[in-house]
């Protein structure tokens, strides 16, 4: 190979590694984006079709999972999560609180984070009662500080 075939090959390498390395650029910096993660104190809409347990997720028909932020009750085996608070009521009687509260209702939501692939959030329902503590209040769950350290919850 020539020292001009040498140089040329070289050059279109080099090329290629810069396209490339844009193209891996653009990817990096798109990627996060085309995630459909909820950013903090945005605000969304769940119009609720279905729950889980007592804490979440609540099912909307808009997309999202939601979790109900700074709230725990026992998971439907009836177990509690180390470290977690864990409430004396069961794992049923805390989704079937959730659910007559929740049920049909559309809920003005802010989103505080994502938790296991489910947006976490404080969620209200159209007559104004915070579902957050509207469940705490049932008795079924328990208030988690740790998640509402602003003590933002029954206000």
């Amino acid at each position: 190979m020539s020292f001009l075939g040498s140089w040329q090959f070289a050059a279109g390498v080099a090329s290629t590694l810069a396209v490339m390395g844009v193209a891996v650029a653009i990817v990096s910096a798109v990627a996060p984006a085309a995630r459909p993660q909820a950013q903090p104190s945005s605000t969304f809409t769940c119009t609720v079709t279905r729950v889980h347990d007592g804490d979440g997720p609540i099912w909307c028909a808009e997309g999202p999972k939601v979790r109900l932020t700074a709230i725990a009750a026992r998971e439907l085996d009836g177990t509690c999560n180390e470290g977690h608070p864990c409430p004396a009521a069961s794992a049923q009687a805390a989704q079937q609180a959730l659910w007559r509260l929740a049920r049909g209702q559309k809920l003005r939501c802010e989103a505080t984070g994502m938790s296991y692939k489910r947006v976490t959030a404080w969620c209200w329902r159209q007559d104004g009662v915070e579902l957050n503590c509207a469940m705490v209040k049932t008795g079924t769950v328990l208030r988690w500080e740790k998640f509402d350290r602003q003590q933002r919850m029954c206000r």
